[in-house]
């Protein structure tokens, strides 16, 4: 097998170092997640060889890690990731835009759900679309003066 480089492996997310020295990996994509528990010499020093020791007794539980894990390396999934944190940024957007181009509440959420859905549930007893559209417009506004700085600290992809 090929030596391993962590650096070009976008599944990466974090490295660990446990209390005892080991060292573990997270690596997931938008639909799966693997830890490897890794020992010897540190991770971030150059690429490593990889081998796996079985702690699993069923052989189908193994074998669809092991999947998993090659899944994870050779072709990670890149599904967009549909959050509710992901949602309000988007409409965060949308709100702020639309607020400086002059739009209304009502115009922005039409923009966000679509004519029928606010023409249906806009006037109507439940006041969540309003609301949702209204905390949209301030995390808008939290992001213009500067909240922006600390998504893109975060790494957050917001596409």
């Amino acid at each position: 097998m090929a030596d391993l480089s962590l650096t070009h492996q976008t599944p990466v997310k974090h490295i660990v170092r446990g209390p005892s020295g080991e060292e573990f990996v997270l690596l997931r994509d938008s639909n799966v997640a693997v830890t490897l528990r890794c020992r010897g010499c540190p991770l971030g020093r150059a690429p490593i060889k990889l081998t796996l020791h079985n702690r699993l007794s069923a052989p189908d539980a193994y074998a669809k890690a092991v999947t998993s894990l090659a899944n994870l390396l050779l072709r990670p999934a890149n599904d967009r990731d549909c959050s509710r944190t992901r949602l309000l940024l988007r409409d965060a957007l949308i709100a702020i835009d639309g607020k400086c181009l002059g739009a209304s509440y009502r115009d922005i959420a039409i923009v966000i759900y679509g004519m029928e859905r606010v023409r249906a549930e806009w006037v109507g007893a439940s006041r969540w679309m309003k609301d949702r559209v209204c905390r949209a417009y301030a995390k808008g506004e939290e992001l213009r003066d500067g909240g922006y700085l600390d998504l893109l600290r975060l790494g957050c992809r917001l596409s």
